[in-house]
């Protein structure tokens, strides 16, 4: 039974748009979480600065996963999901347009309003994910959690390692050189498309994509006690 539970998985629709998303969501951040050293570096000429950066960014993501948890039980935990999402888009949008002229302060800046952004965003698709895999369970007759758990695990690594190598392939076509100073305009321009355009589009299609996400906690409710 190991190719029917697979393809079982591929075939539930509300488990490939959540799928993607997530997926969606880590190959964006991938792509910030890999260049910011390069932006820091080259555009400030301040590598050092990357860590005190990361630190506003990732302090204030710890501190806003447990507000989140109180927003969704406001706004619900697609349109929590989806403000994360946008809140992200914006910080990148930001980092591109402004962040190399306005300056350091700016930044670090932003990496406090993204840091809201990533903590609104941690616990949403977490939460999703079991709804997911119960109303399944319901429907189906038969319980396919491993099988759910880890091709979500397979699709976030798949999201993680394009992120990787395409930004390496990016910085290789804008003739990025380790370790110069004074790059060209074409590999700053690169950066700040690595940073700022390429992960926004991807933030903003997937507040699109899940749009059309079915399963809020009304409808969970509801099918959940139609079996009981």
């Amino acid at each position: 039974k190991f190719f029917p539970t697979f393809l079982a998985v591929f075939k539930n629709k509300t488990y490939m748009k959540l799928a993607a998303v997530y997926t969606m969501n880590l190959t964006a951040l991938t792509f910030v979480q890999t260049i910011i050293v390069y932006y820091f570096k080259y555009i400030y000429h301040d590598e050092d600065m990357t860590t005190i950066a990361l630190l506003l960014l990732l302090g204030v993501a710890m501190i806003c996963v447990p507000i989140s948890v109180l927003v969704a039980k406001k706004l619900g935990k697609k349109r929590t999901y989806q403000l994360a999402l946008l809140i992200l888009s914006v910080s990148c949008l930001l980092m591109f347009l402004f962040a190399h002229t306005i300056g350091m302060t700016f930044t670090l800046c932003v990496m406090v309003f993204a840091g809201v952004g990533i903590g609104f965003g941690y616990v949403p698709p977490f939460a999703m994910l079991p709804d997911v895999v119960e109303v399944d369970a319901v429907q189906s007759k038969a319980r396919k959690d491993g099988a759910f758990y880890g091709m979500w695990t397979f699709f976030s690594k798949i999201g993680v390692a394009l992120a990787g190598a395409l930004t390496g392939l990016f910085l290789d076509l804008a003739d990025f050189v380790p370790n110069v100073a004074e790059q060209t305009d074409a590999t700053i321009l690169t950066i700040r498309l690595l940073i700022g355009v390429v992960p926004a589009v991807i933030f903003l299609a997937g507040i699109v994509l899940i749009r059309n996400y079915g399963l809020d906690e009304k409808t969970y409710n509801e099918i959940v006690k139609s079996a009981e």
